[in-house]
């Protein structure tokens, strides 16, 4: 049994749920490690979560409704105790119990063979990359940005070669025209330069939703870094002395 924080374990849980995108998972406890590898049902993300300092024997807890289990553990205490219960001659993990002064919690497990498979190893593209780092007062104003954009599916990124920089562009969806009048696109960029040789990247799209709900997850780091691949794929890592999160996301338009 191990003592622990809920919110370090509602945390961990969060930053792979997405806001509900990732539900069924497999999160596995090994040598002294948290970790989750994941991937969304269309394949746009993959990622993987990890914590440091998990003094726990190694199991695995495959789980498929992540949404109920965030629900159910929101009602206990700051402070629990984490057990997990196995049966049987093969020893599996059947259920999880979480427990605070006053109530018992039992999370049911479901067979792993249910849970979509991740694969081991993310294949990186071999191509020319531009690398970002982005503080944390840049995200959470990001985040904000998207927020304020009610019909803003994609966004895009460019580099531009000339001038080394790197422009993401959120537009609102909204465009009304009419045979007297039009009203173009809400729309807000974000700039950023001093980077050196930077190649030509050309408008490469990526879901809001996706891009926003890591950000959301994400905000106590106190910044992101982000390797763009020219063809259109992207790696955000967020990491401290506790946890670390790796996303990848693959572009709409890759290629």
């Amino acid at each position: 049994m191990l003592e622990i924080n809920k919110s370090t374990l509602t945390n961990f849980i969060k930053k792979y749920h997405l806001n509900s995108q990732v539900e069924a998972v497999i999160i596995k406890v090994n040598d002294n490690k948290m970790v989750c590898d994941f991937i969304l049902p269309d394949d746009s993300m993959r990622g993987k979560i990890q914590m440091g300092d998990f003094n726990y024997a190694d199991i695995e807890l495959p789980i498929m409704e992540t949404s109920s289990v965030l629900k159910l553990i929101g009602g206990l205490d700051e402070n629990v105790k984490f057990n997990a219960i196995t049966a049987g001659e093969e020893n599996v993990v059947k259920f999880l119990q979480l427990e605070d002064e006053s109530a018992k919690l039992k999370i049911v497990l479901q067979n792993k063979s249910l849970i979509p498979n991740v694969p081991h190893k993310v294949s990186l593209p071999k191509c020319p990359i531009v690398k970002i780092q982005l503080d944390n007062t840049t995200l959470v104003k990001m985040s904000k940005v998207i927020g304020s954009l009610n019909k803003c599916e994609k966004f895009s990124i460019s580099a531009d070669s000339l001038t080394n920089d790197i422009t993401f562009n959120f537009t609102e969806n909204m465009t009304i025209s009419t045979t007297e009048t039009s009203a173009d696109d809400n729309a807000f960029s974000f700039k950023f330069d001093g980077f050196e040789d930077v190649p030509d990247i050309q408008q490469k799209e990526f879901f809001t939703n996706t891009f926003k709900n890591i950000l959301d997850v994400n905000k106590e780091y106190d910044e992101c870094e982000i390797d763009l691949y020219k063809i259109g794929f992207m790696h955000m890592k967020f990491s401290n002395d506790a946890t670390s999160a790796d996303y990848y996301l693959v572009s709409l338009n890759v290629g």
